[in-house]
């Protein structure tokens, strides 16, 4: 049933119209409201002239209804959709898409169940852990934990609803990612957005884990946006101080950051000295405070400036130990190709349309694709700060664009349908996703296939003791066995001297002076990998002081004969 209602005054631009016995207009009416000052409204209105020649309004043109009109206005009872475009559509999309993807991706627990087991001890015991528990080669020492508050934040959501839980704040954080890199390239225009987002989620794709890193994603995004668009506001530096304060506790990625403001104050010393215009939005002046602020607020820590230890040693040590996330990228691997096929795209597209780059956008691209080069696992930076510097090298100094142009009927109409589709996608993965029963391996369902549950199970029913394991394993097996059993070695790498480290590698491969490696840890229950420790695992065989006790498809069980 159509309810209309007489306005005696009001004003309206017409969006779109459509002549049949009376007129149909899509507006934005602006009706006076006592007391409350002029009040927007958005909806199809009918129009009938009272008298007179008939007349279509144009698109565009403004209709003002004075105290006795000409025209009797009803405003139907259900208001149109909100008008959509193309780009908007894909944006929405393309963000939707990566949240399925990280929620429906399988959980991999290599780092994720040591930082579960370390933000449990320090919710148990309510302090901060500084001092190695778990694993037996590493027993007592002191290290620095720079990402003790991920570790409670993890632990948290783990308490609050499980895998289920850990994966949904994965999702969200890359929902903020995208949103974040999509608004820091709007400027340039909706479809050079768009593509800025599809960039970003093609570099984050190899580094969706639930991990502290994933915090630092988003954060980058959050703060990136900040110094590009709002550098001169007032809120900015306390919001800065904020953020980064968090990050640093997070996360130990968050130096990286500090190359914006110093990169955009070079820039803006550059302009002022030349006499030009600034185009990053503040004085020199303004970039060395918002710097200021950024290191200020690494020193609200626990360790103060001893957290850059933390944070060169976490760089260094996993590359020269050969961690493969950590090795530099090659062209010959899916990984490596990518990220070198995208940089000769983007400089042969930046060359082509030869707008002028500022000297800071170049200086960015350069040092994070060194950054890059170094380490696959830096290269969703560079993917995270390339969207921006494409969007300006493409439009070149493009006004302000709106994601949401002028309506049309046809983008609009396919936006929600695009938007029903995804909700309907949604509805049918989420009730799997936070299934929370156990399965078959004897842990959560959603677990991915490396990880070792069904020896866990019958770990924790049998017993282990000290083991000697898979390196990527001490994590999940200290999560789910400790402090019955404890593991050898785990991720952390930086908490391990080298003579452990060596010692671990040569023992994998079943070279001599195994066993001694064993005895002076006192290791009872070794649980090797197949297709990894194979040489470990003939050799306790050919021993005639180990015997197998179980063994599957991903891992053998060999306990010490005593």
């Amino acid at each position: 049933m159509t309810r209309k209602r007489a306005i005696t005054c009001g004003r309206a631009r017409t969006l779109s119209s459509v002549w049949k016995s009376h007129t149909i207009i899509e507006c934005e009416m602006i009706i006076p409201r006592k007391g409350h000052g002029d009040k927007p409204v958005r909806d199809s209105v009918s129009i009938m002239p009272a008298g007179g020649r008939r007349s279509r309004p144009k698109c565009g043109q403004d209709l003002t209804f004075p105290e006795h009109p000409r025209y009797h206005v009803g405003m139907h009872a259900r208001p149109s959709l909100p008008p959509m475009s193309l780009e908007l559509t894909l944006a929405l999309s393309i963000m939707a898409m990566g949240t399925l993807f990280a929620c429906a991706k399988p959980v991999s627990t290599i780092d994720l169940s040591m930082f579960l087991q370390m933000g449990r001890w320090m919710w148990e015991h309510g302090r901060l852990l500084e001092v190695e528990p778990f694993s037996v080669s590493a027993l007592g020492e002191r290290f620095i934990n720079g990402t003790w508050l991920s570790q409670c934040a993890l632990y948290w959501a783990y308490l609050l609803g499980g895998y289920p839980a850990l994966r949904l704040l994965l999702s969200a954080l890359v929902l903020v990612t995208l949103a974040a890199v999509a608004w820091q390239s709007i400027p340039f225009g909706a479809r050079l957005a768009v593509v800025g987002v599809c960039f970003a989620f093609a570099f984050l794709l190899q580094n969706l884990a639930i991990r502290p890193q994933m915090f630092s994603f988003a954060l980058f995004a959050i703060i990136h946006l900040l110094l590009g668009r709002f550098p001169s506001r007032r809120f900015t530096p306390f919001v800065l101080f904020g953020l980064m304060a968090i990050w640093t506790n997070l996360h130990g990625a968050f130096p990286v950051v500090m190359a914006f403001p110093a990169a955009f104050g070079m820039q803006a010393l550059l302009e002022e000295r030349q006499g030009k215009a600034g185009t990053t939005g503040a004085s020199p002046q303004r970039w060395l405070f918002l710097l200021a602020v950024l290191v200020a607020a690494t020193m609200v820590n626990p360790y103060g400036p001893w957290i850059y230890s933390y944070f060169f040693e976490n760089s260094s040590m996993p590359a020269t130990r050969g961690l493969s996330e950590w090795l530099p990228p090659s062209p010959g691997t899916f990984l490596g190709a990518r990220f070198f096929l995208a940089a000769i795209a983007v400089v042969a597209l930046l060359a082509w349309k030869r707008h002028h780059l500022r000297a800071c956008d170049v200086a960015l691209f350069l040092a994070f694709f060194v950054l890059a080069l170094g380490s696959q696992r830096m290269i969703a930076w560079w993917g995270l700060v390339v969207p921006p510097i494409l969007g300006r090298g493409l439009a070149g100094e493009a006004p302000q664009v709106r994601m949401r142009p002028e309506p049309q009927q046809l983008h609009t109409g396919i936006g929600w349908v695009m938007i029903l589709f995804w909700v309907v996608v949604w509805a049918r993965t989420l009730p799997e996703v936070l299934d929370t029963r156990v399965g078959p391996t004897g842990d959560y369902a959603g677990l991915d296939d490396d990880t070792p549950a069904r020896v866990a199970t019958y770990l924790s029913s049998h017993g282990g003791g000290r083991m000697f394991h898979r390196l990527e394993w001490g994590g999940y097996l200290a999560f789910r066995l400790w402090p019955t059993s404890q593991p050898f070695i785990d991720i952390r790498v930086w908490i391990f001297s080298d003579d452990v480290w060596d010692s671990y590698v040569s023992a994998s491969r079943g070279e001599q002076g195994w066993e001694e490696l064993m005895a002076r840890y006192g290791i009872g229950t070794l649980v090797l990998c197949i297709g990894i420790q194979d040489g470990l695992i003939d050799a306790a065989r050919q021993d005639g002081d180990w015997t197998e006790t179980y063994s599957d498809d991903q891992a053998v069980v060999l306990i010490h004969n005593e």
